[in-house]
């Protein structure tokens, strides 16, 4: 199946416009609404009274809808659905064991987070609609997503307002909290899909739905087996194994897709991780699948719950969505409002455009692994429009580049730029690396424009003349061109010292400077959306007349931001329109990312600062790093990890590369304070040419070669890496010989065998 990218769905206007109380003097224009909470408060019926367990399919024996090896089950009793998939597999939204209320509690197909007069109140699907008789069921739909059912859910907090919602909403009054959401789950080329949205039934002005958890257990791992894992987003990729024990077992973890919002940050106490796919899979029952985020993954969050309370162990993985803004005060009460929501929401009557959607796709007992779920995965998004069929590597098909950050400047006293390499030094560092036999080199040349390390508004982009201004940068453009090295000039998009963007308080948006080697906490004032064109305009015309191979963007590939300042524009119409401006930009300049969210990534020609471990830390055990955004990425762009030179406390960096795939990387200065990254330090030619001709040995001849399967020996705890031409590799990172396959791996190397 082909779609178009969609994007372009999630940028509607929002219909649903919601008026509150302000505060005196507001927040500014387009800020978030101060919220005043009335003294009534809302409160729901306890949770436990509906169904919260579904049939086995085998008892419900017609599916509503078939495609392929899938069938799609309906249990009218729980208005649930449930997969059959390939070896007679059982995927339910709810649990089908049997079992007492407390056991499954808060299972549900669907939850809101509704703020009701300031206050948050909590309603699902199973207690709040289908234990009132309003849940309603429609079958035989048919749209592009293929054939199935849809579930109208009718939210309400207790009976009498789901009475009054019964067949006519026309019988609400006004300050009834009711809403409606609607699910349509369809199959269609062997594909699970499952698309939602919401009407707010009574247009109580003081109501507003928050957040959305949509099929957060379906799939739930019940008392999990040793081989059952979740996978999650985490870093490069991570395999959490739910029935091996860890001191972190009983967190759950929250992944927020393409980081926070730094237009509207939460409580500093409750920071998720950061995911730079809106993706995620569960093993068990000898089967599996991967889920991906469809429709919403700039507004979502991926949550793992590691240990579900109860009578019988369990571990799901699901996704919630931010359907409105909600700033948080310092105790953590909602303080701020944004003055409308992320998606389109459908008062009028529930249209054909769904707000939010997760495609799944499944896999038998025989191939329920994580090489065949990232595959898998990067179909989707190539399917959806993310992520290009065809775009490959570029230069130098023979050799493995070398990715090379040069600090042009850094942080000195009182804030100032403190002088580190010139663009004459630069030149030198090149020249020694060539001569060293070092012959495919990418430079990342920062802090080297006007402001240095503190980067400027790009309508201010210039060569820093302490560095040598333009004319020494010539000469070092000149001289890169004739050794056929490429110069990436770090820049960045979002900085601006007027036209800001706005955050849900009315502040100006800031954002910590995206500068991994320089660790430094400074801040940089983020630009209006609106204005991105304008900065996009002034980097094509000023960079340009430096005649620059590349450009490398510091913030793009790992910053989204919400901009409230105007009409506003959200996470969402922020990737529109990042989709307008970077093929200007790609289409001048190679292009370099540092790190790289999925929806950039295919824009890039160099991504350095690539996960390649996790950001969570458990026994090794139970959480296991791999590389899914490795797998999405190899044969379309060149990636490395952390610089090398900054990896010493980890003996296995350069092994890691070898299995991931990955360009080695280092950064370094001319300044000699630093023995970490002075490029005069005793052994740093040496040691770089080695491990480069290590690496360039191991993989030159892979750059355009998907990645098409990763495991590890369970025996030997060798790491297997197989492309696309069935070239193997096999790392060792321990350290003493193993053997596999007939061959004898040195301890803390690798072998390859050819296809």
């Amino acid at each position: 199946m082909k779609l178009k990218n969609k994007h372009s769905k999630l940028t509607a206007p929002i219909a649903l416009a919601l008026a509150f109380t302000f505060f005196a003097g507001g927040c500014g224009s387009g800020g978030g609404v101060a919220l005043r909470p009335d003294n009534e408060t809302i409160k729901a019926d306890a949770p436990g009274k509906g169904p919260h367990v579904a049939a086995s399919v085998a008892t419900l024996k017609t599916p509503v809808a078939s495609s392929g090896w899938l069938e799609l089950f309906l249990d009218d009793a729980s208005k649930t659905v449930s997969i059959r998939s390939h070896s007679d597999a059982e995927w339910s939204t709810l649990p089908r064991t049997p079992a007492t209320v407390q056991s499954n509690q808060g299972a549900c197909a669907v939850e809101a987070d509704i703020y009701v007069n300031g206050s948050k109140i909590t309603l699902n699907s199973q207690d709040h609609a289908v234990a009132y008789g309003n849940a309603v069921v429609t079958k035989n739909i048919k749209d592009k997503t293929g054939e199935g059912v849809e579930i109208a859910y009718t939210l309400t907090p207790d009976a009498a307002t789901a009475a009054r919602a019964a067949g006519d909403a026309k019988k609400l009054k006004q300050d009834d909290v009711a809403f409606k959401l609607r699910v349509r789950y369809t199959l269609l080329d062997g594909n699970f899909w499952v698309h939602a949205d919401w009407q707010n039934l009574s247009k109580n002005p003081k109501a507003f739905i928050a957040e959305i958890g949509l099929m957060e257990r379906f799939g739930a791992l019940r008392s999990p087996g040793p081989n059952d894992f979740i996978l999650l987003p985490d870093g490069c990729g991570a395999l959490l194994y739910p029935a091996n024990k860890s001191s972190a077992a009983d967190k759950d973890l929250r992944f927020a897709v393409y980081g926070e919002d730094p237009s509207n940050p939460g409580r500093t106490d409750d920071t998720p991780l950061r995911a730079a796919i809106a993706s995620f899979g569960v093993r068990g029952q000898s089967a599996g699948f991967i889920a991906l985020v469809e429709q919403g993954a700039a507004q979502c969050e991926i949550i793992a719950k590691q240990n579900i309370p109860g009578e019988i162990k369990q571990s799901a993985a699901g996704v919630r969505f931010k359907v409105t803004a909600v700033g948080l005060d310092k105790a953590g009460a909602a303080a701020y409002r944004a003055p409308n929501g992320y998606f389109e929401g459908d008062p009028a009557g529930l249209n054909k455009s769904n707000a939010m959607s997760i495609v799944y796709r499944f896999f038998n007992k025989d191939n329920a692994v994580f090489s065949t779920m990232a595959v898998a995965c990067r179909e989707l998004l190539i399917n959806t429009g993310v992520l290009s069929s065809t775009k490959t590597v570029q230069n130098n098909d023979s050799l493995l580049p070398l990715n090379l950050t040069l600090l042009g400047t850094g942080p000195g006293a009182k804030g100032a730029n403190r002088k580190l390499t010139t663009f004459a030094q630069a030149q030198d560092i090149i020249m020694r690396l060539k001569n060293s036999s070092i012959n495919n080199i990418n430079v990342r040349y920062l802090g080297a424009l006007r402001n240095g390390w503190l980067q400027s508004s790009p309508e201010r982009v210039a060569p820093l003349a302490r560095l040598g201004g333009k004319t020494r940068l010539a000469e070092l453009q000149s001289y890169c061109e004739t050794k056929g090295v490429l110069l990436y000039l770090d820049t960045q998009l979002y900085p601006a010292s007027t036209q800001t963007a706005k955050s849900i308080s009315g502040k100006v948006t800031t954002a910590t400077h995206p500068n991994t080697v320089l660790e430094t906490d400074k801040t940089v004032k983020l630009r209006s959306l609106s204005s991105l064109n304008k900065a996009t305009h002034a980097l094509l015309t000023r960079l340009g007349e430096f005649n620059a191979a590349g450009i490398s963007l510091a913030d793009v590939g790992t910053t989204l931001y919400s901009d409230y300042s105007g009409k506003g524009m959200s996470r969402m119409q922020a990737i529109d329109k990042l989709d307008t401006l970077l093929p200007a930009l790609s289409a001048k300049w190679k292009i370099m990312l540092n790190g790289s969210n999925i929806y950039a990534a295919r824009y890039a020609d160099v991504i350095v600062n690539l996960p390649s471990e996790p950001q969570m830390r458990m026994a090794e055990s139970r959480y296991i790093a791999v590389p899914l955004m490795q797998m999405l990425l190899h044969g379309s762009a060149d990636y490395s990890g952390k610089p090398l030179n900054l990896s010493k406390d980890d003996p296995n960096a350069l092994l890691r590369a070898i299995s991931f795939g990955a360009c080695p990387s280092y950064v370094w200065q001319s300044a000699v304070d630093d023995p970490t990254l002075s490029f005069e330090s005793e052994n740093t030619l040496t040691n770089a040419a080695n491990a480069y001709s290590k690496l360039n040995s191991a993989l030159a001849d892979l750059r355009k070669v998907r990645i098409v399967e990763y495991r590890i020996d369970a025996m030997t705890g060798i790491c297997i890496t197989r492309y696309s031409n069935e070239t193997m590799i096999y790392v060792n990172y321990s350290d003493t010989t193993r053997v596999l396959d007939n061959m004898t791996i040195p301890a803390k190397n690798f072998i390859r065998t050819e296809g």
